[in-house]
Order: C-alpha cells, then sequence, then structure tokens
C-alpha cells in the first residue's frame, strides 16, 4: 500500500468536490460514507461523465448538486 490516506467523501458533498477528489487522489472511485463513516455508496468517474452526457443535467452546475441529489 503506497500509505495515502483513503479519500471519502459525505452525501451532502458537491459533484464538483466529488470530482476534484477523484482527480486529486487519481482514483476511479470515492466511497461516499455517513458521519460514522460507514458506506452508503460508491461514486465513480463514470458516474458524474454520465451525468455530463446528460442533457438533462446541462444547466445543472456541479458545484450545486450534491452527490446524495445526484444517486
Amino acid at each position: 500500500s503506497s500509505g495515502k490516506p483513503v479519500a471519502m467523501l459525505r452525501p451532502n458533498a458537491s459533484l464538483g468536490a466529488a470530482l476534484s477528489l477523484l482527480v486529486q487522489a487519481e482514483v476511479s472511485a470515492i466511497p461516499i460514507v455517513d458521519d460514522n463513516d460507514s458506506l452508503l455508496d460508491i461514486y465513480c468517474r463514470s458516474d458524474i461523465t454520465a451525468l455530463a452526457k446528460d442533457r438533462a443535467y446541462a444547466q445543472i452546475r456541479l458545484d450545486e448538486l450534491s452527490i446524495h441529489q445526484a444517486i
């Protein structure tokens, strides 16, 4: 193991924050955890890519939509 801390996000984090973390951590998925660090979901880079390609989300700014809203 590289000894890097595991990247985790809360459900109320913005999609912009999730994308930034995916890029910074150089990972393809991030666990979404509750206040007890229990796993709720896993958010993948492909999830954000799919949203970006979906015209219904074209007008939504990533920083204004939380992961919880997008899942």
